[in-house]
């Protein structure tokens, strides 16, 4: 049960960094006129001001977290039976 609790907190904390990432990103997105879709402004945006860095280390987080809680589930099953 410890590794499921330790899962979903690790699972919120990289879901909270992911969605930062998009806040920080959107804030400054505004200004940028120089590509034509809004959708490719932002990709060009997220690249430009090096917060992919944290977008690549939320996803390993949120990963983690989803991996520590099917193991704690896994053992927990196993000691059931």
């Amino acid at each position: 049960m410890k590794k499921i609790i330790s899962g979903a907190s690790i699972l919120l904390a990289g879901s909270i960094l992911f969605l930062s990432a998009f806040i920080a990103t959107s804030n400054i997105f505004a200004p940028i006129a120089s590509v034509s879709a809004s959708y490719d402004r932002f990709w060009v945006m997220f690249s430009d001001t090096k917060i992919s860095i944290v977008l690549v280390v939320s996803i390993i987080t949120m990963i983690a977290g989803i991996a520590l809680i099917l193991w704690g589930n896994h053992e927990s099953d196993k000691r059931r039976k």
